[in-house]
């Protein structure tokens, strides 16, 4: 089933049977993430920014340098970042 079929049936469980979101998202399969688009936005920024000037970093060291300034977050989903934009 594709991603936009999941969503509309989403929409259909939560209409029909009254289930809160993440147990409509949950029956149908889908993974919900719950993170700030804007703060995710700032965070690949930075990556991006980090990563063209230490082009040899893996994520963990990008991670760290992130960790020195004002966006903190988890190891994981730095690596995450890092690997959605292909660095």
């Amino acid at each position: 089933m594709k991603p936009a079929a999941r969503r509309e049936a989403v929409g259909y469980i939560m209409q029909r049977h009254a289930y809160r979101q993440r147990r409509a998202y949950r029956l149908v399969g889908l993974r919900v993430q719950w993170h700030s688009i804007a703060r995710d936005e700032a965070l690949r920024a930075r990556l991006r920014e980090l990563a063209a000037h230490y082009r040899r970093y893996g994520y963990l060291r990008l991670h760290a340098l992130m960790t020195s300034g004002s966006l903190v977050v988890n190891a994981k989903r730095t690596y995450q970042v890092c690997r959605e934009e292909g660095q």
